[in-house]
């Protein structure tokens, strides 16, 4: 059994925030939030759990899906957890938000524009 692993937490400031569903959209208001990516020993499956301040406190988990991709220079040292790593797919939520995009960026993970919203 593999034990999970916290890879990087991130505070995000106050932020206007939408709820999307297969109904639709709509505002929620302005919150703080935090993200926090996960492993659980698969290099592949990450997890993020973002969690929103609102009233009653929204937990969203979003399940990603990584494979090998072609390094691209300057190259970190130590390597960031990502690095090598391009996104093929998604699961938990409607479209993945701007703010987990660039969170995962900043990992070193490759993100295609396909999951830019």
């Amino acid at each position: 059994m593999s034990t999970l692993q916290t890879i990087a937490e991130k505070e995000i400031p106050a932020t206007p925030m939408i709820e999307h569903g297969s109904w639709g959209s709509r505002p929620i208001g302005t919150y703080t939030s935090s993200l926090t990516l996960y492993n659980w020993g698969d290099p592949f499956y990450y997890q993020i759990e973002w969690i929103i301040d609102s009233d009653d406190e929204m937990v969203e988990h979003i399940g990603l899906w990584f494979e090998v991709c072609q390094l691209t220079p300057p190259h970190t040292m130590p390597p960031k957890p990502g690095e090598g790593k391009s996104l093929i797919d998604y699961d938990g939520i409607m479209a993945m938000p701007d703010i987990a995009v660039t969170f995962l960026r900043e990992q070193g993970f490759t993100i295609p524009e396909e999951f830019e919203s």
